[in-house]
């Protein structure tokens, strides 16, 4: 008994418009362009550790929040002042002259304790300034 071979004929066209199709997507285009940009970014990894949480609320929808206050010493202290110097500024025509750094992750959504849906923010702050005014 011979055996027959069998071909496939393959129209090489078919993957070059598809390919081309998919070169041409504008919107793939904008991201790869993004992914790109990210890999670019200057970034460091940190663990920090656990702080507080706050649970909050949204207005009118009385949806629930947490936000996770984190500290990490990868974030710097903001710049020391006084009460009375913070009060000043607070009523100044520029309050956003002092900033507290800190960095917030992107807000996602976790069941609480009774597994409802809530929104969860991560904020990593210095744990010197968290220590500062916790005294106060």
């Amino acid at each position: 008994m011979s055996k027959k071979s069998i071909t496939l004929d393959i129209d090489p066209t078919i993957m070059e418009k598809n390919m081309r199709i998919i070169k041409e997507n504008p919107v793939e285009e904008e991201i790869n362009k993004l992914f790109a940009s990210v890999d670019t970014m200057p970034s460091k990894l940190v663990k920090p550790t656990p702080g507080f949480c706050v649970k909050t609320f949204t207005k009118p929808e009385g949806k629930k929040v947490f936000v996770n206050i984190c500290l990490t010493e990868s974030i710097p202290c903001p710049r020391d002042i006084t009460n009375d110097e913070l009060m000043q500024i607070l009523n100044s025509e520029d309050p956003s002259s002092y900033r507290v750094p800190m960095s917030i992750g992107e807000g996602r959504t976790e069941p609480d304790k009774s597994g409802a849906p809530a929104t969860v923010y991560d904020v990593a702050i210095n744990p010197d300034f968290f220590q500062e005014n916790r005294k106060g």
